[in-house]
């Protein structure tokens, strides 16, 4: 194997982006993952309460030391989970009402891409709803400001969709969070493997957001549209 001899370094190397600094920084964005993984099956299967670092550890076999090189603590990991997850469901909101352009198509496309990130990420939306009780204030805080932009979006594109006649709601912010709370509860009998696949599922909660604001007329998606 060839060595490199460090002893010498170009006056204005240290100016310049170092390909040893960005390669540290994958590695340690790659431990990172492996622990949020381990984790979260921790977390979904004891609880946060009932699993301790020692527990994370042994599950990745490396040293509690580890873990705490990347992590200030066990709160921190669940802090992570809980971010990402939240991020990613008002993405899934955003990406289904930008490829949508109509309020009809906006609210079938957000339904079923949110369906889709319930069940391809069951575990993290379990603990994100389960673990409540063990969020600090200002983690808390976070979670309620996503969850009320996900309502918010939901509520204009319904309104869009009244104003337009096409849909039917006496009170859109109750008809959103209807929604949303349907969508939600997937996670709790969701089955990979089991009866119902994964798009259907998603095709139905979007079938079923529509049929709850009584849309009747033609959606004009193909199924090219519905793409996880």
């Amino acid at each position: 194997m060839m060595e490199i001899d460090t002893t010498k370094r170009p006056r204005k190397a240290a100016t310049k982006p170092s390909s040893t600094g960005t390669m540290r920084d994958d590695v340690r964005a790659f431990k990172r993952e492996i622990i949020l993984a381990a984790a979260v099956d921790a977390f979904y299967s004891r609880g946060f309460e009932n699993t301790s670092v020692d527990d994370i550890a042994a599950a990745m076999s490396v040293t509690k030391a580890v873990l705490y090189y990347n992590f200030a603590s066990k709160l921190a990991v669940l802090e992570t989970i809980v971010d990402r997850t939240a991020a990613w469901s008002l993405e899934a909101i955003e990406r289904g009402i930008a490829q949508g352009a109509t309020p009809a198509q906006k609210l079938a496309l957000l339904a079923f891409h949110s369906t889709a990130h319930i069940l391809e990420h069951q575990k993290l939306v379990a603990i994100y709803f389960r673990e409540e009780r063990s969020f600090p204030p200002a983690l808390l805080a976070r979670t309620r400001d996503v969850e009320r932009r996900c309502v918010e979006l939901v509520i204009v594109t319904l309104e869009a969709g009244i104003a337009s006649g096409d849909f039917e709601a006496n009170d859109s912010r109750l008809m959103a969070i209807n929604i949303i709370g349907m969508i939600s509860q997937a996670f709790y009998w969701y089955r990979e493997g089991g009866r119902l696949t994964l798009d259907g599922v998603c095709r139905h909660f979007s079938d079923s957001a529509l049929a709850l604001v009584r849309f009747s007329g033609d959606l004009g998606l193909s199924d090219g549209a519905y793409r996880p």
